[in-house]
Order: structure tokens, then C-alpha cells, then sequence
């Protein structure tokens, strides 16, 4: 039951111990009520350890000593596979190249007389391929060698008049001893003769050089015969070049050779971790059920850098060759290669990524 005694003014009591009362006006009076009984303060008492429990209780109901034991296996296996060594090195994008490739150029101007192989035509060691010739080059070589057969000639000639200037010479000298002629006609033979000999001596020497420069001819004229160095496919269409002139340094082929070699793209920090006669497994996308093995035959420049996640790499290229290549891939086609390489961990190949 509440009460609310009213006077002049307004009066509140509580039974907590707080007492308010107001006289003629509004005035407020407090008085304090009684004290918890010790039956009270002993629950209070009992109530401490749930109400405000230790550190060491606290991580024992809460089991953060395990959640903190988890946390470090966590931490202890991220090291561990941030230290795991990696021993290889891939590329998805390798490409089948021809184990040799060699671009022809013109060897000298003049024009394509006659191609000989075509697109896609087999051609051995040695075969003729293209001819280049200028339109001078046969009156040239006509006039050195009539050149010389004149020189051959006259030279020819000359011996055979210097055979009669020699017998009369040593007639005259059989004459001078019988006294049947003067001295004054034997000096004259043999000047004759010696002046013989000297023509002989130049002719000989235009001879030489007239030899030299028909050489030379056919030497050029051999120049523009473009034979295969060995066997393989041509695979670009010299024919566009029949009948056409070029200069020397013009393009006018590409020939392959038959076998071919696989080149996988390795970044400039994988480069030193991959030696020659590493072993490879590479995967034709073609025929995705097989996997063929080769070993690592050489390295290439490859100028590009490779833009990845905003990070340019330089490159290389290793160059894979299969211990077996399987006749049905062609040039160009694709596969994944997978190359043994020293022992890397992961963090150092996280460091190769971004710096």
C-alpha cells in the first residue's frame, strides 16, 4: 500500500530509505534508509568469482588457450608451405617451332629467274631453291671468255714465232763462229727474241686476270643460286617472287627443317634455375590423353617482356626437345610444359612475381 500524505505542500517516503517531504512549499527532504542485511552482503560475496572472475578463469571457460594453440598450428603450417621448395617451373602457352629456321635474302640485286620449290614443298640438302641473275650477266661472261680465248690465241701465236726467233737465234750463233756473219745480227736475233718473250710475259698476264674476272662471274652468277642447307619444308611462297627484281638484303623465303623442338617461355628469375638437359613433360592441347617427355637442348632471347598483374617480366625462351616427337603435331600448335628446375620456395617465387 502506498501512502501519500499531503500537508500544505506534497510529502514522499520511500521505504529504501530514502524519504522526500515537502513543507509549506516545495521543499525536499532525504533521509537514509536502513543497510542491506550480511545474509545479503555474504550473496554478494559468493557472487564475486561468477561476477568478476580472474584472467586465468576467463581463458579457461572461454578456451582461448586452445583457440590460441590453433591459431599457431595455423600460423606454423603457413610458414612450412611458405618454405616448401618448389623444383619446377610451367608454361601453358609453349608453341611448337622447327628445330632450325633460316630466312633467305637476295644475295645480290638483280631479278628471280626461276623458282624451283614452292609452299609446302619438301627439298633435300643441296637442292636449287631460287635463282637470281641480272640481264648483264651472260654478255659479261661471253666477253671474258671470248676475252680469254683471244688471249689463249694470240699468246699461242707468239710462242710459235718465239720457237723460230730461238732456232734462228742459235743458227746465227753457229754462222758467227764460221764467220759467215757479223755479231752486230746475232745481238739483233736475240733482242728479237727476248722482246718475243716479254710479249709473251704480258699476255700471260692479261690472261691470268681475264681468268680472274670470269671466275669472279661465275662466282656471282653461282651467288644467286639459293640451295637448302638441309632437309626440310619451305613455308612461305617464294613463287610471289618469280620473275621480279630485288636488291641484295630483299627477303625472299623461309625454309624449316623437318624435326622440330617445342619453346617454353621462362621468366628472366626462373632462368638460371633450369640447365641444359633439364627434364620436361609437355602436354599437347591437341591430344590432351597423352604426355610426352624431353629434355631442355637450349636457351633464346625473347625480347618481349610479359605483362602480368601489372608487372612486366623479361623472358627467355628454353627450348624443349622430345625424346620421340610424334609425327601428327605441326608447327604451331600449343601445348603445356612442365620443366625440372632447382629447388625454389614459395615466398622467393612470390618475390619473383612482384619485383
Amino acid at each position: 500500500m502506498t501512502e501519500h500524505p499531503n500537508g500544505n505542500g506534497n510529502g514522499h517516503s520511500n521505504g529504501n530509505g530514502n524519504g522526500r517531504s515537502n513543507g509549506n512549499g516545495k521543499g525536499h527532504g532525504v533521509s537514509q534508509g536502513t543497510y542491506l542485511p550480511k545474509d545479503r552482503f555474504s550473496a554478494v560475496e559468493l557472487a564475486k568469482p561468477r561476477l568478476f572472475p580472474t584472467k586465468s578463469e576467463v581463458m579457461r571457460k572461454t578456451g582461448i588457450w586452445k583457440n590460441l594453440l590453433f591459431f599457431m598450428v595455423i600460423a606454423s603450417a603457413a610458414f612450412a608451405s611458405l618454405a616448401t621448395p618448389f623444383s619446377t617451373v610451367k608454361d601453358s602457352r609453349a608453341v611448337v617451332v622447327p628445330a632450325r629456321r633460316v630466312d633467305f635474302t637476295s644475295p645480290r640485286d638483280g631479278f628471280v629467274q626461276r623458282v624451283f620449290f614452292r609452299e609446302g614443298d619438301f627439298v633435300k640438302a643441296g637442292d636449287l631453291i631460287l635463282r637470281v641473275f641480272s640481264p648483264e650477266d651472260p654478255t659479261l661472261l661471253q666477253e671474258a671468255m671470248l676475252e680469254g680465248a683471244g688471249l689463249r690465241k694470240e699468246i699461242s701465236a707468239e710462242k710459235d714465232e718465239a720457237k723460230l726467233l730461238s732456232l734462228k737465234l742459235e743458227a746465227m750463233k753457229g754462222l758467227l763462229e764460221m764467220g759467215s756473219v757479223q755479231r752486230d745480227a746475232v745481238e739483233e736475233a736475240r733482242l728479237r727474241l727476248a722482246s718475243k718473250e716479254k710479249r709473251i710475259l704480258a699476255l700471260q698476264s692479261r690472261l691470268a686476270l681475264a681468268r680472274t674476272r670470269l671466275k669472279g662471274l661465275r662466282e656471282k652468277m653461282r651467288l644467286g643460286d639459293i640451295r637448302s642447307p638441309f632437309r626440310g619444308r619451305v613455308i612461305s611462297d617464294a613463287g610471289t617472287k618469280e620473275k621480279a627484281f630485288v636488291r641484295s638484303g630483299d627477303f625472299l623465303f623461309t625454309l624449316a627443317s623437318e624435326d622440330s623442338l617445342v619453346e617454353a617461355i621462362v621468366k628472366e628469375g626462373d632462368y638460371s634455375r633450369i640447365e641444359i638437359g633439364a627434364k620436361a613433360r609437355i602436354k599437347f592441347y591437341a591430344f590432351p590423353g597423352e604426355m610426352h617427355e624431353g629434355r631442355v637442348s637450349g636457351f633464346k632471347h625473347f625480347a618481349e617482356p610479359l605483362p602480368k598483374s601489372r608487372v612486366s617480366h623479361h623472358a627467355v625462351k628454353a627450348l624443349v626437345r622430345l625424346d620421340s616427337f610424334p609425327s601428327r603435331i605441326q608447327n604451331g600448335m600449343s601445348a603445356k610444359v612442365t620443366l625440372e628446375a632447382k629447388q625454389e620456395s614459395l615466398l622467393r617465387r612470390y618475390s619473383n612475381e612482384l619485383f
